[in-house]
């Protein structure tokens, strides 16, 4: 079976993209552009929200109540309002990994200016909740589990399991060495 194309849009360069859980509207990373934030249903552009130039592990996530959309840029972390496009926080320049938690209370980040630490804030990213620290290498991924209790962490090297209520190290899983 094959599937149908239900729309295009068009032109667009996509490095990283994210799509709102309701499925309303599409966020796009380019190489050397701002972040694009699309309706799904006209296939217009809403905004080019800002930010400048994605990498190969840029991301752009909303969160789980589709107020706020986060992207991870070669420029560093912005967070926008999805409702009139304002950008509510840009302060870590130096980052490969950020994600929201699936229940929405969450906003996850890697900071590696700051030795690699994890930040666990309110999902507009103005307070920190918690700081996770342990990581070696940059981390390159954040992926919280479907009930949001754990936040797991890679780095290429190792995987670092946290329960997110305290911040307790659950596991830790190295790479086999060669």
């Amino acid at each position: 079976m094959q599937g149908v194309e239900l729309r295009s849009l068009q032109p667009v360069e996509a490095l990283g993209i994210g799509i709102s859980k309701d499925g309303s509207m599409l966020a796009t990373v380019p190489f050397d552009g701002p972040v694009m934030l699309w309706d799904l249903d006209t296939g217009e552009n809403i905004k080019d929200l800002g930010g400048y130039g994605g990498y190969d592990t840029s991301d752009a996530e909303f969160s789980a109540d589709g107020h706020y959309l986060v992207s991870d840029l070669a420029s560093g972390i912005y967070l926008w309002r999805t409702s009139d496009g304002s950008l509510m926080w840009n302060e870590v320049k130096n980052s490969m990994a950020v994600t929201y938690s699936p229940d929405g209370k969450y906003l996850a980040y890697s900071d590696v200016d700051e030795g690699n630490k994890v930040f666990l804030t309110s999902p507009d990213g103005a307070r920190v909740i918690r700081t996770i620290e342990g990581m070696q290498s940059p981390v390159w991924a954040l992926f919280f589990s479907a009930d949001g209790s754990m936040l797991a962490a890679s780095d290429g090297r190792e995987i670092h399991v946290w329960q997110v209520p305290d911040g307790a190290l659950l596991a830790v899983g190295k790479a086999a060495c060669p």
